[in-house]
């Protein structure tokens, strides 16, 4: 596979724009590593966002004898495309540099995740050079089956490792990952990877049929880009070997992380300038001056203002519409009127989506929060009166259909 041009697809600090959380706790997945803003930086030298895991410092490390980095994207969707233009560290045995998707709310939403992982452990110092080379990556894939047990693409066809052609730390590449409710395709420098199963046949498209149940959740939960470095306890050294720190900082670079939509629609993660999107605000939906009907669009965060005359909101779950997108879909009516007379606005909500059948059910689900009524939904999403209060609202206002 060929290369890729060197990086510059961020012009400017990518943490700078508000797209990208940075992790700041204890790693989930090592009892060794702590997550620390200070170890993600931009480097305007090399326009990359630089990932270091390093000793912490004495004092700092809150029990963890090493620290790095993690940043996950604020934006996040069910199905597309996800890419990460970038360059691993000189890994050693026991240290994983990772390109990734998972679920936007790792608390309460299945797990759901599709990941590159660089492993020290497949490096060997092959161009005899005097560190270590990375000519592999390996592809896995994370879900939850019926019975909510953790499932993984690599239980059903083993270890899926993927020969780069090119050492991965003196090589910038774009990593991506085409994900659709029917499968899953990996793509290197924009070219498929293809993987050959024991029994022979090559795969292009992981489908439910790899995975253990036949597992495939794609479309119930968002997702959201990830990227993290870090090392193994000894609970996880079967897997990635045994983690000695080598004497001094590994650094992964990303040039790039992006998203593209069904429609071709592209945009670079915390990129500015040069005709990129910025990290998208939610869509803003709003009526005019009369009495108009502003509907919700079902599956992302949308911000709907009626302005003036009596508006109808419309939040109607049919049985040919999209799912809602659960407890990542956060709406807000900016403007809307309980108030009797010309301007009075109403909400339709459907009882599928309400998960009740009258208004008593209806509004033992609002609640006041940070100072506006929120309704929660069966699904789990929201809608957000803003500047109004539980007290504010009554059966007048709804229309249960």
């Amino acid at each position: 596979m060929s290369t890729v041009s060197p990086p510059g697809r961020y012009t400017s600090d990518p943490l700078l724009t508000g797209a990208w959380q940075v992790s700041d706790w204890n790693a989930g997945q090592s009892s060794i590593v702590r997550w620390s803003p200070k170890q993600v930086k931009w480097d305007s030298a090399n326009q990359t966002l630089d990932f270091t895991l390093d000793k912490s410092a004495k004092g700092a490390g809150a029990g963890r004898p090493f620290v790095s980095g993690e940043v996950q994207s604020k934006f996040s969707a069910y199905e597309g495309t996800w890419s990460w233009t970038a360059m691993a560290p000189d890994l050693v045995s026991g240290s994983i540099f990772g390109l990734f998707t998972f679920q936007a709310d790792w608390s309460t939403d299945k797990w759901l995740e599709f990941d590159f992982e660089f492993l020290g452990k497949d490096g060997t110092d092959r161009d005899g050079d005097g560190d270590i080379d990375i000519w592999a990556v390996r592809l896995n894939i994370h879900m939850e089956n019926a019975a909510g047990q953790h499932v993984t693409l690599e239980d059903k066809v083993g270890s899926v490792i993927i020969p780069l052609g090119f050492d991965a730390t003196e090589t910038y590449a774009t990593y991506s990952v085409n994900v659709t409710k029917d499968g899953a395709t990996f793509l290197i420098n924009g070219q498929t990877v293809s993987y050959k199963l024991a029994d022979g046949t090559t795969v292009s498209t992981f489908t439910g049929t790899h995975m253990p149940d036949g597992t495939w959740t794609v479309g119930e939960t968002q997702m959201k880009s990830f990227i993290n470095l870090w090392a193994v306890d000894p609970s996880l050294e079967g897997w990635a070997g045994k983690w000695t720190y080598p004497g001094k900082p590994l650094v992964g670079k990303v040039a790039a992380a992006e998203y593209t939509a069904a429609d071709g629609t592209k945009m670079l993660l915390g990129g500015t300038g040069g005709g990129t999107v910025q990290e998208p605000t939610p869509t803003v939906a709003a009526g005019g001056t009369g009495n108009d009907q502003i509907a919700d669009v079902f599956q992302r965060s949308d911000v709907l203002k009626g302005g003036g005359g009596q508006d109808t909101f419309l939040f109607v779950q049919t049985a040919a519409a999209m799912t809602r997108g659960g407890t990542s879909e956060k709406d807000v009516i900016l403007d809307f009127n309980p108030v009797v007379g010309a301007e009075k606005d109403v909400l339709h909500v459907s009882k599928a989506l309400a998960g009740v059948s009258n208004f008593s059910g209806l509004y033992r689900k609002i609640a006041d929060k940070d100072g506006d009524a929120v309704l929660s939904f069966a699904d789990g999403s929201t809608l957000r009166f803003d500047g109004l209060l539980k007290a504010d609202l009554s059966y007048d206002d709804f229309v249960l259909v």
